[in-house]
């Protein structure tokens, strides 16, 4: 028998004869996702024929988000906010308080005592960006990191919109659907790579029968004969993450297809084939503690369907 330590959720990737220029990600084992208070995903498609560029690749329906998004037209997902900058300004600003109503208690309420905390709130603000910059740089290979924003953009949750998106998105892929509540979308030459981040599904999602549609990555028609021919790179990180106390707990796996092979790299870069890359972390806020560099550990997470992978 399997060590249940070792059985993970599975994601499954479909080829649809009608439907050649077309891959579909899916979950499938909606039960086991829900175990987990959320999970992400980190997809990255990278085509090894030279004939494609990443303007032959579209990845739907979250590229189409963010080109809305930028072209400032109205979005299911609006843009994250950062307010790391002001919360350092703020801490600032109520420490200059503090010590000018120890020192000069007459002047708490006086006009310098305002001037004070409001310099000290704006010089803050201005300072956290270099600070933030210098911890990123200084930690970047340590086990415990600050890390840069992952996400760019977040669910607007509560419009009409995102509503009837969701509703349409059922009707148009035939099955349940999950919209991620974060995520972020980089496009480079040759690759094109997605950022998702869910909440736990619901009841709704759970009896789903044919699985739960993710996302699809379209390639163009005149460049689909290439893109199987030749091969492609499709890697997944995922993250399956569970509340600990003020820490969330994240476990995280790592698997490819190369041409038809599913593998991973181990921490020489060496391709493993028919294995997966699993390794420990634990997060609070933006600062992550590595708690291994991982395990290669054999087995799949992810299915395919049509012998055209």
């Amino acid at each position: 028998m399997k060590d249940p330590a070792l059985i993970f959720p599975k994601i499954r990737i479909v080829c649809d004869s009608n439907y050649p220029s077309i891959l579909d990600i899916e979950l499938s084992d909606a039960e086991l996702w829900a175990k987990y208070d959320s999970f992400e995903f980190h997809w990255v498609i990278y085509p090894y024929s030279r004939k494609i560029s990443a303007n032959d690749l579209e990845i739907h329906p979250f590229e189409e988000y963010v080109k809305d998004i930028l072209g400032h037209r109205k979005s299911a997902y609006i843009p994250l906010s950062a307010s790391n900058h002001k919360r350092f300004g703020l801490f600032l600003g109520i420490f200059a308080a503090l010590i000018v109503g120890y020192f000069h208690p007459e002047d708490f309420v006086s006009m310098e005592g305002i001037v004070s905390f409001f310099g000290a709130y704006i010089a803050g603000k201005e300072l956290w960006a270099d600070f933030e910059k210098y911890l990123i740089r200084f930690t970047r290979n340590r086990r415990l990191r600050y890390l840069e924003p992952y996400y760019s953009y977040e669910l607007d949750k509560n419009t009409t919109l995102t509503q009837y998106s969701a509703f349409a998105r059922t009707h148009r892929y035939e099955k349940s659907t999950l919209n991620p509540v974060q995520i972020d979308y980089i496009e480079q030459s040759n690759s094109k790579t997605v950022r998702l981040k869910y909440d736990s599904p619901g009841a709704e999602a759970l009896g789903a029968k044919k699985g739960i549609h993710l996302l699809s990555l379209h390639i163009h028609p005149s460049k689909t004969s290439y893109f199987h021919q030749e091969g492609y790179l499709l890697g997944v990180k995922i993250s399956l993450n569970k509340r600990k106390g003020l820490w969330i707990k994240n476990t995280e796996l790592y698997q490819s297809i190369s041409k038809t092979t599913l593998g991973a790299l181990d921490t020489h870069g060496q391709w493993k084939p028919e294995m997966f890359a699993k390794r420990i972390s634990f997060c609070s806020g933006r600062w992550k503690y590595t708690q291994a560099k991982g395990e290669m550990i054999a087995g799949s997470l992810i299915e395919k369907e049509n012998s055209s992978f």
